[in-house]
């Protein structure tokens, strides 16, 4: 992919293996900094960041990000589920409270007979 500012297109981002910050910002529409940020608090669903604690910078740690080209498109084209799986553990918690609340039981969690 060329280095102009140009919005990559869905081909060029499949041909990364870990499509770069700055490219996938880009083609996501938000800035390098703001998606730096996202993925240090875990709010994107198309990569990760690696934290190499022996690489100081001036700047306190230095993050290594993967960043899915399947992923980073399936993301832009909306076609990606978005839910977390801590978003997906409290809809699970609340569930069991409100049955518990009720006196209900959960037949998995009974004491089985022998």
């Amino acid at each position: 992919m060329n280095k102009t500012s140009q919005v990559p297109t869905r081909e060029e981002i499949m041909q990364y293996n870990s499509v770069p910050i700055e490219v996938a910002a880009k083609y996501i529409g938000i800035s390098d900094k703001r998606l730096r940020f996202a993925m240090q608090d875990e709010r994107v669903p198309f990569g990760f960041v690696s934290i190499n604690y022996d690489a100081k910078t001036y700047s306190g740690n230095a993050y290594t990000y993967n960043i899915s080209p399947g992923l980073l498109v399936a993301y832009k084209e909306g076609t990606l589920p978005t839910s977390s799986m801590a978003g997906a553990l409290n809809i699970l918690i609340d569930a069991i409270r409100d049955l518990v609340k009720d006196g209900k039981t959960i037949p998995f969690f009974e004491k089985q007979e022998v």
